[in-house]
């Protein structure tokens, strides 16, 4: 996909659904481009100052439904690797062994 900006101009994300009351569930659909919504990246104490090059990520168009079919039936525990969830800006949230976190 297109490159999406570093300072967060490019993220697109729409929700359409509801949040149920009775089972504590959110049921609907997101599209998001994956695009970070915020400045991440920069790096003011660099020599000279800038954006790293991972700030400069690509954008990837997908929809996400609610509940995920995997988690209709539930409680269930969030996957250690991967997405684990988004964010209402459309960002993913990733689980505790992406990334080097964990």
């Amino acid at each position: 996909g297109d490159t999406c900006a570093a300072d967060g101009s490019t993220n697109y994300h729409s929700w359409t659904g509801t949040y149920n009351e009775t089972d504590g569930k959110f049921y609907g659909t997101m599209t998001t481009n994956l695009c970070s919504n915020d400045d991440w990246g920069y790096c003011a104490l660099c020599d000279p100052p800038g954006f790293l090059p991972y700030a400069y990520h690509s954008a990837y168009c997908v929809t996400q439904d609610f509940p995920a079919p995997a988690y209709s039936e539930g409680p269930n525990g969030a996957p250690l690797r991967g997405r684990v969830g988004l964010s209402m800006n459309g960002v993913n949230i990733y689980g505790p062994e992406e990334a080097g976190f964990g």
